[in-house]
């Protein structure tokens, strides 16, 4: 009698893993979307052709001098007056070949000059003339 109480509570326990695995499962799908556990279309392991070397830094970050930091001001203003709207930090730096991080201190400037206005954040932050 024990052995076939034993037999059936471990039936039961494999049902409920594949059970548990299925509602997971669907649960995840739902959430993730129709593609989540679509396998990646891209060959695995070695690259056929490797990217180029990105430029060579010396390792040291460049030091801009005030002067250098109102040019790059003077700019965006400039950029920004003739959008007429408001943009965001990625698309002043494209229009201006400059990186994002980049703009960090002529924007900062901008900000404490009063030259430039923000509305939203982190993301969402656009930038305008005053």
């Amino acid at each position: 009698m024990t052995s076939k109480i034993d037999t059936l509570i471990s039936e039961f326990a494999v049902n409920l893993r594949a059970a548990i695995a299925e509602e997971a499962a669907a649960a995840f799908a739902t959430v993730a979307g129709p593609g989540a556990f679509a396998r990646p279309s891209a060959p695995r392991g070695r690259p056929a052709a490797a990217k180029p070397a990105a430029k060579a830094s010396s390792g040291k970050r460049v030091r801009r001098s005030a002067e250098d930091v109102q040019a790059q001001l003077d700019q965006i203003v400039g950029f920004l007056k003739k959008s007429k709207e408001p943009a965001g930090a990625e698309a002043i730096g494209a229009a201006l070949g400059m990186s994002t991080i980049e703009l960090a201190s002529p924007v900062k400037l901008g900000l404490s000059s009063k030259a430039l206005k923000k509305t939203g954040k982190l993301r969402g932050t656009k930038y305008s003339v005053k």
